[in-house]
Order: structure tokens, then sequence, then C-alpha cells
């Protein structure tokens, strides 16, 4: 080699520099893609849950009583259960949510509670008179 040449080209610490940074932002990149579908699914949960509790209150000012779907207080039930109740004079048809959705009446039918199974936040309970015991203590109320 000629002492006045010029070495060109990159050593191979330098590519393999470059590529593990390409693989750390390729992975980033990938969690925060998954972060967003998971909250979108349960945007859309959300606005399924309301829907549901909407006429379950329509449907509560008619008959004086929640739906009777389930079980005795405390015994939860997946809230399809509720298709004859609500469907088609309450709801066109019952919201469909990317995981599901459980229902339960309390015993003085005065009371409902909805469990939601969400995908990027803890689970937790809605509805109207929740009780504690529903789905156990240590779910929290929406």
């Amino acid at each position: 080699m000629k002492p006045w040449a010029k070495q060109t080209g990159f050593t191979i610490v330098e590519l393999l520099i470059v590529i593990v940074v390409i693989g750390i932002l390729a992975v980033i990149t990938v969690v925060a893609y998954n972060g967003v579908q998971n909250r979108g699914k349960d945007s859309q949960l959300d606005a399924a849950v309301n829907q549901l509790k909407k006429s379950l209150e329509l449907y509560y000012v008619d008959e004086g009583v929640y739906p009777p779907a389930c079980g005795s207080d405390g015994t939860g039930c997946n809230a399809s259960s509720l298709v004859s109740y609500l469907v088609p004079k309450y709801l066109p048809s019952l919201p469909t949510t990317p995981t599901t959705l459980n229902y339960v009446r309390g015993t003085t039918s005065q009371s409902y509670g909805l469990l939601v199974d969400y995908l990027s936040q803890a689970n937790c309970k809605t509805g109207v008179n929740i009780s504690t015991g529903w789905w156990g203590a240590g779910v929290p109320i929406c």
C-alpha cells in the first residue's frame, strides 16, 4: 500500500453499532404501535360500555328493574345474555367488543354491574349501586 493513499470504508465495529441502533429503534417502534392498538381497542370498549349502560337505563325506566339475565346477586355472566332483553327495542344489536363484558344484577333488582376487561389498563367494574363483592373486592370501580 502506498503511503499517500487513503483508506476508505467503514470498520466492522462502526457497522455493528449502526445495526444495533437500527434494531433498538425498530423494537421501540413495534412496542409503541402495539400500545396504540390496545388503547384504540379500549376506547372502542368504552363506547360499547356506555351504549350498553344507556340501554340498561332505558330498560329500567320501562320495567322498573334491571334485566334478570343472570343468576342472583354476585353470579355474573357474559353480557351477551342481555340480547333477549335489550335487542331490538333498546339496542339495534349488542355491541361487539374486543374483550368480553360480564354482567350481574343485584338481588334488589335496583342495581347492576358490568365488569370491563381492558387490554391496556386495569380491569374495573361499572354500573349502578355496585356491590364490592361482585367479581371480588380487589376490582376497582371505573
